[in-house]
């Protein structure tokens, strides 16, 4: 399947987009376009107005696709913690978990 999502991701989308490869769709591609883009019919919106999958009640995008696609391996659970602790500290600047600092300086260097 395509998937599309906006240009410039960051630490929730792109280890969404890990994660499809990964565990939900292995032949997947992705495509970054505008925020305003309108997907097609064969596309999958992802953190793009009206997308099922984008960030809501608490949850990040990571989260709700291990949710959506019943995702039950344990590391995916534990790395869905530390992507939700990452993004909640982005407002508040308070990491609730040790590794979550760490693992969002190297990201940020990857970008």
């Amino acid at each position: 399947m395509k998937w599309v999502t906006r240009s410039k991701p960051h630490v929730d989308r792109c280890s969404s987009l890990w994660l499809i490869k990964n565990f939900v769709d292995s032949e997947a591609e992705f495509a970054f376009v505008s925020r305003d883009y309108l997907w097609k019919e064969n596309e999958i919106p992802l953190v793009l107005p009206g997308a099922e999958l984008n960030p809501q009640m608490g949850k990040t995008t990571f989260e709700l696709i291990v949710q959506k696609y019943e995702i039950k391996d344990e590391i995916i659970q534990q790395i869905a913690s530390i992507i939700h602790d990452i993004e909640q500290a982005e407002e508040s600047e308070i990491y609730n978990l040790p590794e979550s600092m760490g693992i969002f300086i190297v990201l940020r260097g990857i970008e």
